[in-house]
C-alpha cells in the first residue's frame, strides 16, 4: 500500500506536555512575587544556620507563625554581639518580624 505524504504540515494539537510547561512558567512568577512580598527566604535561613553556629535553634516555621517568638530569637541573636554577620542578618530580618527595626545601628551601644 503506498502512503501519501501531505506538503502542509498538520496542526499541532496541544498535549499534557503544553499544560505542564504554563504551569510552571506560571508557579515560578508566583513564587518569585511570593519571595518579594513576604520575606527574604535566603536570610532567613542564613540567619538560622549563624544561630544554629552559636548552639541557639530557632524554628523557621515559628518565626514566620508568631511574631512574639521571632523578636526574641532577633533579641537573643541581637545579644551575640561578636557575630557581625548575624548582627547584619538581624538588621536585615527586623523590620520583617518586628515592625520597624529596634536593631539599627542608630540605636546600638
Amino acid at each position: 500500500m503506498l502512503a501519501f505524504h501531505s506538503s502542509t504540515p498538520a496542526a499541532r494539537v496541544p498535549g499534557p506536555a503544553d499544560a505542564i510547561g504554563q504551569a510552571s512558567a506560571s508557579n515560578a512568577s508566583d513564587w518569585a512575587r511570593c519571595g518579594m512580598a513576604y520575606w527574604p527566604a535566603h536570610s532567613l535561613d542564613a540567619f538560622l544556620l549563624r544561630m544554629a553556629a552559636h548552639g541557639q535553634c530557632v524554628s523557621a516555621a515559628m518565626m514566620l507563625g508568631d511574631r512574639r517568638y521571632a523578636v526574641e530569637q532577633l533579641e537573643r541573636a541581637w545579644a551575640l554581639q561578636d557575630d557581625a554577620e548575624l548582627q547584619t542578618l538581624t538588621e536585615e530580618l527586623a523590620p520583617y518580624f518586628a515592625g520597624r527595626s529596634p536593631f539599627a545601628r542608630a540605636t546600638r551601644n
